[in-house]
């Protein structure tokens, strides 16, 4: 075209140079692109008000009444953006390699806000669409390699996870305010990496929301964590704390709580911008994904219990429930009253089964001795009562 010869290409060899661009890495591009959007206005807009029919005061005493306009003329889409594009992908093809997720995020970005205040000066919805249409558009924005971009975050996401599972009761690890163990502060850290601004993609939305699908269902990354039985227990080793376990809980609870709060505030706005169909099933998935760490609970206090509750006998049944009173006391600021009203009786059920237990062991010793000798008989307490004496 005559108008993309003449008058667009010039320009635009002036305009798109590399030296431009890497004379400010940070700002580079997106000079460039204002340069670009400077044109339209300077040197395209008579041109375009007499195809599309609109005019100005001024054009008026110069082309007489308002008309229709003329059908088959679209300068900026058939001559100011093929031009644009050719030259970006000649002179700045770097911009397209996804090796540096933060700086190919940066630029891609940058383009989306050209692309959005380019469609801005098209002046109608037809013009727009063959925009979107045109061969050299979508070609370009094939050049964006956004599936290799997503599966290195993805895989910065999941190495840290892992890692996180290697030392989960190391507490140095986390530098979270809200949660004190590894995993649950990385979990958290993932599920937000990918609505962070300087990380997500629009075009990108459902690989977002299908990392933290598969974030919040770790059930059995969590287990091995809390070394809880979840049907293959080959990779537990290390025997966990009770302090550790009352922290992963009191962790898990509030992630359960942060979850579908930050669903509303921080993920909803963005998936409502992308116009999905399917949001009210999507939060009904992410309640379900956080029904499956729900199911971690029981698992945990039943461990907590049983670690607590005494295992050997004691002199007195104050002593006995010592460690008990002690472990409620030093974890209250981190389990609330209900739950620390609940493990209290299920160990006490426990310490009383034991108890019950031991009080039959010994009376089937003591009888056995009975009837085997009356001279250990002499030796026998008068009854069970006087023998657990002895051992409380």
């Amino acid at each position: 075209m005559l108008f993309r010869e003449v008058t667009v290409k010039p320009y635009m060899s002036e305009v798109i140079v590399e030296k431009m661009w890497t004379a400010d890495p940070s700002q580079g591009l997106y000079n460039v692109y204002n340069k670009v959007l400077e044109f339209v206005p300077k040197h395209c807009a008579q041109m375009m008000n007499i195809t599309s029919g609109r005019f100005v005061a001024s054009d008026v005493e110069m082309f007489g009444e308002q008309r229709a306009g003329i059908r088959g003329f679209d300068f900026l889409v058939n001559a100011v953006w093929p031009e644009v594009v050719s030259l970006i992908e000649a002179r700045f093809g770097s911009i397209f390699a996804p090796g540096n997720p933060d700086a190919f995020h940066q630029k891609y970005m940058t383009t989306v806000w050209f692309i959005n205040k380019f469609e801005g000066l098209c002046g109608s919805k037809a013009s727009v669409q063959r925009l979107r249409l045109h061969p050299s558009f979508t070609s370009f924005m094939a050049r964006w390699s956004l599936p290799v971009y997503f599966q290195i975050r993805f895989q910065e996401m999941v190495n840290k996870f892992e890692n996180s599972l290697q030392s989960p009761q190391d507490s140095a690890v986390t530098d979270s305010e809200l949660f004190s163990t590894s995993a649950v502060s990385v979990l958290w850290w993932c599920i937000d990496r990918c609505w962070q601004d300087s990380v997500y993609i629009q075009a990108l939305c459902h690989s977002c929301c299908h990392v933290c699908l598969c974030g919040l269902k770790k059930k059995f990354s969590l287990s091995r964590a809390a070394n809880i039985s979840d049907g293959d227990t080959s990779e537990v080793t290390e025997e966990v704390s009770t302090s550790y376990l009352v922290h992963l809980l009191s962790d898990l609870n509030t992630l359960l709580t942060k979850v579908p709060e930050y669903f509303r505030q921080g993920i909803l706005p963005k998936l409502r911008q992308t116009n999905l169909q399917d949001i009210e099933l999507l939060s009904e998935a992410i309640l379900e994904s956080c029904g499956a760490l729900q199911q971690l609970v029981p698992g945990l206090e039943g461990q907590i219990v049983s670690q607590v509750a005494p295992s050997k006998a004691s002199p007195f049944v104050n002593s006995v429930l010592k460690p008990v009173r002690e472990f409620l006391e030093e974890n209250q600021p981190l389990v609330r009253q209900q739950q620390r009203q609940a493990w209290a009786a299920a160990i006490l059920a426990d310490t009383a089964h034991q108890v019950s237990y031991l009080a039959r062991i010994v009376n089937l010793i003591t009888d056995g001795l009975y009837r085997k000798s009356v001279t250990v008989a002499a030796y026998r307490p008068t009854s069970s009562v006087t023998i657990l004496k002895v051992f409380f």
